[in-house]
């Protein structure tokens, strides 16, 4: 009886381990490496100056700004932009006179922001979360519902089924040029606890629809952000190792970065204004920085 307790102990112990590391693989070998992007192009220290434009929620499920936060993260981890804060880029906009510049989800009209060159601009496609497997016995954390006690619901047993969607674009908030556009999507399956959130309800209905927290929901809507961003990468590179030229809006010639006045007919920056409100235009400039106006080519 005595040398069998260690054996049983020992089995115990063995099987334990199997278990916790099992959890370990499914969380490590199913979850993406969300923010650890490929280095910028070598040899070049250029940042874009850039700002993250509040998302379009077409899912009625409030996970737009979740989305916008955690695009703000990425973009500061890929170490290609110096970015804007979110609250500054909206002072920004009012003190410019330049709310309307979306559409919300659409670049509706182009102007150069003080301090911005590029704007983020995005869409909250889908945010589904469902359940089929849950254990009510002995839960990780309970969901109380008024006037009713609480529900015990065990993490590592609800089988959680994801399908968020994200659409985001790199636009040239002088020229509208769009930089790039991509998609990002997240359709896996796994346990509540494997995708580290927390489930605050489980609808009633056959779709059994799961409500996580707003911590719960940047999680999940991280995953389709850096998909998206991911893929968005290669031309980003692009722009920065290879800016637009500038062009001489009189003569077509090609300037030299920085140059104010072209060396062939002698334009001069400082003569291009807005007919409108006279205010100066960069070059390339399509729409006035200040009144929106459209700049006519002459």
């Amino acid at each position: 009886m005595s040398r069998s307790f260690p054996v049983l102990a020992l089995a115990i112990a063995l099987l334990a381990g199997c278990g916790t590391s099992s959890s370990e693989t499914v969380t490590r070998d199913k979850m993406p490496d969300v923010g650890n992007y490929p280095p910028p192009p070598a040899g070049s220290n250029v940042r874009l100056r850039a700002g993250v434009v509040e998302f379009t929620d077409k899912t009625n499920t409030k996970s737009s700004d979740a989305a916008g936060e955690q695009l703000e993260t990425l973009a500061v981890s890929s170490k290609r932009f110096n970015l804007i804060d979110r609250m500054a880029m909206k002072t920004l906009l009012k003190e410019q006179s330049l709310e309307g510049i979306v559409d919300p989800a659409e670049l509706a009209r182009s102007g150069k922001i003080r301090g911005v060159d590029y704007l983020f601009i995005g869409s909250v496609t889908n945010f589904a979360l469902k359940t089929e497997k849950t254990s009510n016995q002995g839960g990780m954390f309970d969901r109380l519902i008024p006037g009713a006690a609480p529900l015990k619901i065990d993490t590592s047993k609800t089988i959680i089924t994801t399908d968020i969607g994200v659409d985001i674009k790199l636009v040239n908030a002088t020229t509208g040029e769009i930089v790039s556009k991509q998609f990002g999507e997240v359709k896996k399956e796994l346990s509540a606890s494997a995708w580290g959130v927390r489930v605050i309800g489980i609808g009633g209905d056959a779709k059994n629809n799961v409500q996580v927290d707003r911590d719960s929901q940047g999680k999940l809507m991280r995953y389709a952000v850096d998909e998206a961003l991911r893929k968005m990468l290669p031309d980003i590179d692009d722009k920065i190792q290879h800016p637009a030229a500038m062009l001489c809006p009189k003569c077509k010639t090609e300037l030299a970065q920085g140059a104010s006045f072209c060396t062939k007919c002698g334009w001069s920056a400082e003569s291009l204004k807005c007919t409108k409100c006279g205010t100066a235009l960069e070059l390339n400039a399509k729409f006035c920085g200040k009144c929106g106006t459209k700049v006519e080519s002459k």
